[in-house]
């Protein structure tokens, strides 16, 4: 449960204030989709604008790579210390159900954590794929790409997969 809310929640919202930051200090371009929302609030109508966080694009692809290496890098050292945390909970079990229990968190745990050094391994290798994107004002900017199975997933919805 601490896992699914570090990763899950925790990670998520460093992650977006460091692009947030990086967009900020220009660093990066942040496309947004925004989109208008109609709310009701105790029955009063309230306009919302809301934006979803997409893939940002970078001024180089060093720049790309170097963000998601190290976003990567981290990610994978927090579920080294989830995976050592829950074999040494693990090892203390007398009860057969929950050590299974524990048994499957942790491999999954392990599959995510060989997921996260693929994606390293993947940007090292420079297998990845990149998006030229020419801005209004002519500057170029690049976003990255994982292939996987013959489909294109955006290198920031792999980090911050579960």
């Amino acid at each position: 449960m601490l896992y699914l809310f570090t990763v899950g929640i925790v990670w998520a919202v460093v992650v977006s204030f460091k692009i947030h930051g990086m967009k900020e200090k220009g660093i990066i371009l942040k496309n947004s989709d925004v989109s208008d929302w109609m709310v009701y609030v105790n029955g009063i109508p309230v306009q919302e604008r809301r934006q979803t966080l997409s893939n940002p694009c970078f001024a180089t692809i060093q720049h790309a790579k170097s963000f998601f290496s190290i976003a990567f890098i981290i990610r994978a050292l927090i579920q080294i210390i989830f995976c050592v945390y829950l074999f040494w909970q693990i090892e203390k079990l007398d009860n057969i159900f929950v050590l299974l229990f524990g048994l499957i968190a942790t491999s999954y745990i392990v599959y995510s954590l060989w997921q996260s050094i693929q994606s390293v391994i993947i940007l090292q290798q420079n297998k990845i794929i990149s998006e030229e994107l020419i801005a209004p004002s002519g500057s170029r900017w690049y976003r990255v790409f994982f292939k996987q199975k013959e489909k294109l997933f955006p290198a920031l919805d792999n980090l911050f997969i579960i």
